[in-house]
């Protein structure tokens, strides 16, 4: 990816592989745009602007940092915010054996709803256009296969930070999206810093 830095005194263009296993620090990206994204390997193609931002939500505290991050990039480049949730049916089959309080597809959905909602107001009050998604299903997985439905420019989604053992038996749904995603990844993290992959 291609991406123009306007500093103070000057602009340069900086060239960013999508393709590295791991992500990198790359704190002024929030003064960044995109000029071009090779995210498929097979050639370039050509973006004046993103037009399109999902911003994963779940409520969280992490999932409103990145939502703030995500609607700065959406001013700066004039795109509409996808605000996304995903009834995680993981919740619906950890209750079924035991791991919390009974949740049905419907209960999680009904939450998912209500953070889709919260999300896009938020980015309303902004004065950004914002549509809200719902999904049911795994959230990677739903994630990533609305952002290549959509053919979307960008994804904003917040991490927790888990590190060592609980992060190598677990995972993370974000390190799912960072290693499948068929478009570009900012993650940020509970600090407020970002990464992009």
């Amino acid at each position: 990816m291609l991406i123009e830095a306007s500093g103070r005194r000057s602009s340069r263009l900086i060239a960013v592989s999508l393709t590295l296993i791991d992500p990198f620090r790359l704190e002024a990206l929030r003064e960044c745009k995109i000029l071009y994204d090779r995210s498929d390997n097979t050639g370039y193609r050509r973006q004046s602007m993103a037009n399109s931002i999902i911003i994963p939500t779940d409520g969280s505290e992490y999932a409103e940092k990145a939502s703030k991050v995500g609607f700065d990039f959406a001013e700066k480049i004039d795109a509409t915010v996808h605000a996304l949730a995903v009834g995680d049916v993981n919740q619906t089959e950890r209750s079924a054996v035991g791991g919390g309080p009974p949740q049905t597809v419907d209960d999680v959905t009904e939450l998912a709803e209500t953070w889709a909602a919260d999300l896009a107001a938020a980015a309303e009050e902004r004065g950004l256009e914002a549509t809200t998604v719902v999904r049911s299903g795994h959230p990677a997985e739903e994630i990533t296969d609305y952002a290549a439905a959509l053919d979307a420019d960008m994804i904003v989604i917040g991490t927790a930070g888990r590190s060592g053992l609980e992060r190598r038996v677990l995972g993370s749904v974000t390190d799912k999206v960072v290693r499948t995603a068929p478009v570009p990844v900012v993650t940020v993290r509970s600090d407020g810093s970002i990464d992009a992959a």
